[in-house]
């Protein structure tokens, strides 16, 4: 992320990001990178971000995972997705091109106010295996249990 600057984004850019495929960010963040994380987060506003192997050993991501939930939550303007490649050996140009397409028409037409008739929809999150099935994880909410857990508190 170091060759980028700030300035070189539009407001309407959409951003695909690679960079968790080398070096997870968090592994060993840097003044200058994180800077240059919160712009590309200020300025942007849909961003495909990369990832793989995030639950074997790349655990590092995870922490990227959870942060830009958080950014997302509290920027109602910033669309993101991340596509999670459970391997990084059936990473597939097509496959990234196809879901950025996707994600940048899917927020179009929310952000137009033409997605009454969508059949799509915009996840935070899809994570492919290794025959790239795509699979959307999602929490549950389950008010028994949580009232069960939230009793012992």
């Amino acid at each position: 992320m170091k060759e980028l600057s700030v300035q070189d984004i539009s407001n309407t850019a959409t951003v695909l990001s690679l960079n968790e495929l080398g070096e997870p960010f968090f592994r060993k963040p840097t003044n200058e990178s994180w800077e240059l994380l919160k712009g590309i987060l200020a300025q942007s506003k849909t961003i495909l971000w990369v990832i793989s192997s995030r639950f074997r050993d790349k655990y590092h991501s995870n922490m990227l995972v959870g942060g830009l939930r958080s950014a997302a939550s509290k920027t109602p303007t910033l669309d993101f997705q991340f596509l999670n490649f459970v391997d990084i050996h059936t990473i597939e140009a097509h496959t990234i091109a196809e879901t950025l397409l996707i994600l940048r028409a899917v927020t179009l037409w929310v952000r137009e106010n033409t997605s009454e008739t969508l059949i799509a929809s915009l996840e935070p999150e899809i994570m492919l295996d290794a025959d790239l099935q795509a699979t959307i994880p999602r929490l549950i909410a389950n008010k028994k249990m949580n009232d069960r857990y939230n009793l012992a508190r």
